[in-house]
């Protein structure tokens, strides 16, 4: 099953740029999304570390036909 996460980060928050303080992820797991989300952090070399470190994470929907967090996710397939 694939949810989708809003990740919430201490910090990461920049007036002047790209805001890495709340990001939305599509993951099989509260761990992957945060997971993904500071792996791209440390790769790129963004923001300090403490302000990398997570914050809170909301189920905002899944892909269910009965989602126990009461809001659907609907999936579509990229085309070549």
């Amino acid at each position: 099953m694939t949810f989708l996460f809003k990740v919430t980060l201490r910090g990461g928050i920049n007036p002047g740029s790209t805001n890495y303080n709340a990001s939305f992820v599509v993951a099989e797991s509260p761990d992957a999304a945060y997971q993904a989300v500071r792996d791209f952090l440390d790769k790129n070399d963004l923001c300090y570390d403490d302000e990398r470190e997570l914050k809170s994470i909301e189920l905002l929907a899944e892909d269910s036909k009965y989602p126990a967090c009461r809001t659907m996710l609907f999936l579509v397939e990229a085309r070549p």
